[in-house]
């Protein structure tokens, strides 16, 4: 190991240890937050000098000029992001407070979901990034001249988050001559808030859970939270075509005196949408006589669901082409039309492998954009 990687690593364990982690529930003192500068870092004599720099448990985040590059907590260089000129508007500011001091030009801050926000004193501006270095958008801008909140940042030289999600921007003053930063406002950002409080405006499917939500298609669980990353069941997904059916809860008619299906009796929770897809040839069972209503739905499964739910009761889903679309579904395989069916209505796509992976299992966020694409609900 070079000279260099070893006090690169010792440097970087030495800021885990003693530095405090921005969104674990504390909110760094503003005047001086890390203790030594990272001068390990510096590939040359024009880059001495302090940098900002945030840590979570698993990667160090340090500012250098135009970029934010990132290590993993072993000292390992992992990549660089480079600052993005192209802001938007995604939070509301909702108060602004008097301040102390700083001494810090720029400031990283990492949220507990992941999220990286660094300001940029040069532009009067902040970025946020996902996790993976994704440019999510920001707050402020050189020549900004909107009304918008992010309008008023005209210095920005600190940041924190709290585990509310809420940001903290401090707007400060060079005063060269006592080598500090003399604030006027800390700024106080929120990002809107998600259709649940569990799909957070970052989320991809965020929109077409919106949408199912709004359509009454989806509701939640008892304590609020949508729970995206969930399984979709069997039973949850006859419940989602049928309300996408029916038009709402108020026209699933009431199901048989006599189950259709053995494990599904008239005293099971979706007893009503289970029979309702049954009538109409949606679900035929795992065999004969039984749903199996809490195995979960794979994508050939959901593509079933779908094609046989856009024909209707009495169509039939047209025969797929000669020729496979996807090498892991082949004209043989049990679900080949249903699949071919949607994925020439655009409503499903393969992998970056170009397979279709029929054997994944299917989540909650991904079921509500699929249901989306498939009923036109955006």
């Amino acid at each position: 190991m070079s000279v260099r990687r070893v006090v690169l690593t010792a440097a970087l364990l030495c800021l885990l240890l003693s530095s405090p982690v921005w969104g674990a529930g504390n909110i760094p003192a503003l005047e001086r937050v890390f203790g030594q500068p990272p001068y390990a870092f510096a590939p040359g004599p024009e880059m001495l000098w302090d940098r900002p720099i945030a840590a979570d448990w698993h990667r160090v985040y340090i500012g250098n000029p135009g970029e934010i590059t990132v290590f993993d907590s072993q000292g390992n260089w992992v990549e660089a992001w480079p600052f993005s000129s192209e802001l938007r508007e995604v939070g509301d500011l909702i108060q602004d407070q008097p301040s102390g001091a700083t001494s810090w030009p720029n400031s990283i801050a990492v949220s507990k979901w992941g999220l990286v926000y660094a300001t940029d004193r040069s532009y009067s501006a902040v970025h946020i990034y996902a996790n993976d270095g994704d440019f999510i958008g920001g707050w402020g801008g050189e020549g900004d001249q909107s009304d918008a909140p992010g309008s008023l940042i005209q210095d920005a030289s600190a940041i924190a988050v709290d585990d509310t999600g809420r940001v903290r921007v401090l707007d400060s003053q060079a005063k060269p001559e006592l080598d500090y930063f003399a604030a006027n406002h800390i700024f106080v950002f929120a990002h809107p808030p998600g259709p649940f409080p569990d799909v957070p405006y970052w989320l991809w499917a965020k929109e077409a859970i919106a949408a199912v939500a709004d359509a009454g298609i989806v509701s939640g669980y008892p304590d609020g939270r949508y729970q995206p990353g969930l399984l979709v069941s069997r039973d949850q997904m006859a419940v989602f075509v049928a309300r996408v059916l029916a038009g709402g809860d108020e026209s699933i008619p009431p199901g048989p005196s006599r189950p259709t299906l053995v494990d599904v009796p008239s005293s099971h929770w979706a007893y009503d949408y289970v029979e309702y897809c049954a009538a109409r040839g949606i679900v035929q069972g795992i065999r004969p006589g039984f749903y199996a209503p809490r195995l979960g739905v794979d994508r050939g499964q959901m593509a079933a669901f779908l094609a046989r739910a856009l024909v209707g009761q009495d169509g039939v889903v047209p025969s797929g082409p000669p020729t496979a679309s996807f090498d892991d579904v082949p004209t043989s395989f049990w679900a080949f039309n249903e699949i071919e069916s949607l994925r020439q209505r655009g409503i499903v796509s393969g992998y970056p492998d170009e397979l279709y992976h029929p054997e994944h299992a299917v989540t909650r966020d991904q079921m509500a954009a699929f249901i989306v694409r498939a009923f036109g609900l955006m």
